[in-house]
């Protein structure tokens, strides 16, 4: 996803500036407590080690992901499920809704419905350009 976001090299989404810096976060010693709704049982949730960038711009230091700025950030599944819940709403002739993508991806159907709006969304601001 980087190499097809940035094929100039990465810059700051907020500055422009190519100075960046890459790492990695260690995996959080927190752990969040949850009920597993498919089996009801307490189980904990490690908070994943993560790749960020930082700007180097002494003005700016924004930190961000591959994924700031796009369609699939604020948003924690993963971009296996984004990239098939896409190619299955440009695929489909008359349409999907969201109760079938749910099915499709094994989603819940909240995550469904945020899936189908984000992307007709995206879709949609991507063909109101004019073409001459």
């Amino acid at each position: 996803m980087e190499k097809t976001r940035w094929p100039q090299g990465i810059r700051c989404p907020k500055c422009s500036a190519g100075k960046i810096s890459k790492f990695t976060t260690p995996e959080s010693r927190r752990s969040k407590k949850y009920i597993s709704k498919r089996t009801g049982e307490a189980k904990d949730w490690k908070i994943p080690a993560r790749t960020l960038y930082e700007c180097l711009d002494s003005t700016c230091r924004y930190q961000f992901t591959a994924k700031t700025g796009t369609v699939f950030s604020d948003s924690h599944l993963p971009l296996q499920k984004w990239f098939l819940a896409v190619a299955l709403l440009a695929s489909a002739e008359r349409g999907i809704s969201a109760l079938q993508l749910k099915r499709e991806l094994g989603v819940g159907y909240q995550t469904a419905w945020y899936l189908c709006h984000r992307i007709r969304e995206a879709m949609e601001r991507n063909t109101a350009e004019p073409h001459f």
